[in-house]
């Protein structure tokens, strides 16, 4: 789930209730478990008619119903990034090996936190459409189209052709998209600004189906992609040593995609896959 998100954007967006409410839960984490509604409206003068108005407002029946799963969003968040900053995970004291371990946690920490955005339903929705669309287009900026080209070397050798165009081939690439294709459209902060000019609108006019990867679900991307998944969000866009957390959730969602797709027609995907492996040894070998 993205219920913090959720409550995150509440907080940044709303000037009603909601957002005396979502400040208060962003403020009081370690203890918002413990806090019954009588506590909650003694200490932050909110109703509790008006508390069940929130959680119902996120999609939950009641206040108990709302709790169980933020407390345990709350839990998994502290026993993931407990002890690592995703922005500045070392420092200049750290020894070469500290520094290597700092960096694999993190990693590690990463990819645990994207998984636990995925959704059964939504990774089906995406391993579909990647096989039915007869053009699958990647787009996005460095370093994420760098990203990408993996993905569409690791397809590729399952037979599967991607285009991952260059930023200013973008627009050309997305004229020449259908409904029956695919755009995937790669970005952490989720902002449209970053793409070529009338990229969205173009792929909406021709109605092309249109996969997100993004960090934030309610960013401008993520409101008009038909299907989204989510990356873990705990790294800044600025003020920070490198985008170790972010690229690292990415490639991790990029390698899910071809995984669920591969499974689609397993046996099919393993067979061509051996004999491109075989082609490309025996094309090495006669080189030699």
């Amino acid at each position: 789930m993205a219920l913090l998100k959720d409550i995150k954007h509440l907080a940044a967006t709303k000037k009603d209730s909601k957002k005396d409410i979502a400040n208060f839960i962003l403020e009081n984490k370690t203890e918002i478990a413990h806090l019954t509604l009588d506590d909650i409206q003694e200490r932050a003068f909110i109703s509790k008619s008006s508390l069940v108005r929130f959680a119902k407002a996120l999609g939950f029946s009641g206040w108990k119903e709302f709790l169980v799963p933020l407390v345990e969003e709350i839990h998994r968040e502290n026993v993931v990034f407990a002890h690592i900053d995703p922005d500045i995970p070392f420092t200049k004291e750290d020894s070469n090996l500290t520094i290597a371990a700092k960096i694999a946690q993190l990693q590690i920490a990463s990819i645990e936190d994207s998984l636990n955005f995925l959704d059964e339903k939504v990774l089906i929705q995406a391993a579909y459409s990647l096989k039915k669309a007869k053009r699958v287009v990647v787009f996005g900026i460095s370093p994420n189209n760098i990203l990408a080209q993996v993905f569409r070397r690791r397809m590729a050798a399952i037979g599967k052709i991607i285009t991952v165009p260059h930023h200013d081939e973008m627009g050309l690439a997305s004229l020449e998209l259908t409904e029956d294709d695919l755009a995937l459209i790669i970005s952490y902060s989720g902002h449209l600004h970053q793409f070529s000019s009338g990229l969205v609108d173009i792929l909406n006019k021709q109605a092309v189906t249109t996969l997100a990867i993004t960090s934030d679900p309610h960013s401008p991307l993520a409101e008009i992609a038909d299907i989204v998944l989510m990356v873990s969000a705990h790294e800044q866009v600025v003020g920070k040593i490198s985008s170790f957390a972010s690229e690292e959730s990415i490639i991790f969602l990029l390698n899910i995609l071809y995984a669920t797709y591969f499974s689609l027609d397993y046996e099919k995907n393993m067979t061509y896959k051996q004999k491109t492996a075989e082609l490309l040894e025996k094309g090495r070998l006669e080189s030699d």
